[in-house]
């Protein structure tokens, strides 16, 4: 039987966006999760009317718990996640199908590419390896409030990661006010996270990535 794959996004103020993240997607996934964490525009109207199912999420400082809520709801064998911002093109659409037709029932991710456009004038697009894909199973569950992730779960769960070389592309922010308070938000998490789990060198990264970038 073939496996279930579900496509979870978390949202705020997405309606110009999820046109062409859904649109790219749409048919090749069971089903669509969009958990929607306060947005002001049409955003939910837009999932709705891509076939997303959509629900309604109290924004409580972290993108991990929002995440795990879009993971909770997702009926699926396994799970795709995708933000707002970003889409594959047709090439890697391909690829993606290909992906889905061969999966098993078996302990595994799947790391892709994702290629984001330069957020300051000048700089070329940044490509980096996430995990994109991996199994709906109650053991796998994001961390982190910021720059959450899903790998540390993967490794605890001993599911094996596998690359590829499939492609999305992550439009990003590029109005450099919008840039500035992401920023700072972020800044603001990482001192709550810090708190919470002192010394983790992961959230002392990151916070020394934000003050280099804050100046």
């Amino acid at each position: 039987m073939r496996q279930r794959v579900s496509l979870c996004l978390i949202a705020k103020n997405e309606e110009s966006n999820l046109p062409a993240c859904l649109g790219s997607v749409k048919d090749l996934v069971h089903e669509i999760i969009v958990v929607d964490t306060g947005s002001a525009d049409r955003t939910k109207e837009v999932a709705a009317f891509h076939g997303a199912r959509v629900f309604d999420f109290a924004w409580l400082d972290s993108f991990a718990a929002a995440r795990n809520e879009s993971l909770r709801q997702a009926t699926g064998d396994w799970i795709l996640w995708l933000d707002g911002d970003e889409h594959f093109d047709d090439d890697n659409r391909g690829k993606l199908g290909a992906l889905f037709a061969g999966l098993k029932n078996e302990c595994a991710a799947y790391v892709m590419k994702q290629r984001s456009a330069p957020e300051h004038a000048g700089n070329s697009a940044t490509v980096v390896d996430q995990v994109r894909l991996f199994r709906n199973r109650p053991e796998i569950r994001w961390r982190y409030r910021v720059h959450e992730q899903i790998l540390p779960a993967l490794r605890a769960a001993r599911h094996e990661v596998r690359f590829t070389e499939i492609c999305l592309e992550h439009t990003g922010y590029q109005d450099p006010a919008l840039l500035q308070g992401k920023t700072e938000r972020n800044l603001r998490l990482l001192y709550l996270q810090e708190a919470e789990d002192p010394d983790d060198p992961f959230t002392l990264f990151n916070l020394g990535w934000v003050h280099q970038d804050l100046g």
